[in-house]
């Protein structure tokens, strides 16, 4: 008997102990969670998301989601790019925006082009949802377009002059925006 109580003690003690361990995990999986997030919302100075203002991209060629090739040429005038991928809460805050300022450009989504990364069920419709106000082109990790403007985080957007030069990049939109002289 006593080596029972003995058993059922230690085997209590582990259970405990297991218990503890798990919520640290836990707790530690939050705050790593909480920091990619905030990685997502912020554009600080030391932060290169993608090629910087007065960089041009490299060329690339590239189908849209509706069989329309397009290459690095095309892009002319104010053309809005962004680059999304479904699996990031950032990118999904930064859609409505983008959709909303690319709505009001003149030309359209000629002057506009959204880069979702991945081919999964969610990218898909995410692609569906920026079909709705510009050209869209669907890209594994590190394809032709990504490597052309070398996109190293999600949401990555700019803006490009007449010459397909970077006006501006960042995360944000409304920050790019604000660098853009009008």
């Amino acid at each position: 008997m006593p080596y029972l109580i003995a058993a059922v003690a230690l085997v209590g003690a582990l259970c405990v102990l297991d218990l503890i361990l798990t919520f640290g995990v836990i707790r530690r999986l939050r705050h790593h969670t909480e920091l990619l997030n905030k990685r997502g919302q912020s554009s600080g100075p030391s932060e290169k998301v993608m090629l910087d203002a007065g960089e041009e991209p490299g060329d690339f060629v590239a189908t849209t989601n509706v069989g329309e090739q397009i290459s690095k040429q095309e892009l002319v005038g104010d053309t809005v790019v962004g680059f999304f991928t479904a699996h990031c809460e950032p990118c999904k805050e930064r859609v409505p925006q983008y959709l909303d300022h690319v709505a009001t450009l003149p030309g359209g989504k000629d002057r506009t082009l959204a880069v979702v990364i991945g081919n999964d069920a969610d990218s898909l419709s995410l692609a569906e949802q920026l079909a709705a106000g510009s050209r869209v082109v669907m890209e594994r990790p590190g394809g032709d377009v990504v490597k052309a403007f070398q996109v190293t985080g999600y949401p990555a957007l700019c803006v490009l002059d007449g010459d397909g030069r970077i006006k501006a990049s960042g995360f944000k939109l409304d920050e790019i925006l604000e660098k853009v002289p009008a």
